[in-house]
This record gives C-alpha cells, sequence and structure tokens, in this order.
C-alpha cells in the first residue's frame, strides 16, 4: 500500500506523508501543500469529506474537551 500511494504521488507530482498505526493497517496519508499555496490549504476538504452532521459533532467533542479553545488554535475549528 505505501509503494502505491507513493507511486501516485510521484504520477500527480504531490508529496504524501503517511501516518499508520502498527498492527491494524490503518493508513493517514497526508498531502503536503508547497509552503505557501494558499490556494491549496484554502479548500474545504474536510467540509467535504464529513458533511455538516459529522462536523457538528466534531464541534461539539472539541468544545466539551477544549472549552477555552486553546489547543490546536486556527486548525479544523477556528
Amino acid at each position: 500500500m505505501l509503494a502505491s500511494i507513493q507511486e501516485t504521488a510521484a504520477r500527480h507530482d504531490v508529496v504524501i506523508a503517511n501516518i499508520a498505526h502498527a498492527g491494524d493497517g490503518n493508513l493517514h496519508p497526508l498531502i503536503i501543500a508547497p509552503e505557501g499555496d494558499l490556494e491549496t490549504k484554502a479548500l474545504p476538504g474536510a467540509e467535504i469529506e464529513l458533511g455538516p452532521r459529522v462536523r457538528q459533532m466534531h464541534r461539539v467533542v472539541k468544545d466539551a474537551l477544549d472549552p477555552e479553545h486553546i489547543l490546536n488554535p486556527g486548525k479544523a475549528f477556528s
């Protein structure tokens, strides 16, 4: 699988980092946007992938665990 991900990265001229859970086969490929590529970073990937109901659930959990919004500021729930 890792070889396939890297072949895809090379074919599309992007950098893909891979994070995984040892033993369970759960991969988290991360497409790394070039420094200063604001157009790429502006894409609403999580909104498209998760939809409004799941995003709201994430927001409720985040608010419960971080009511002061001090963890990871300016990221997914800014």
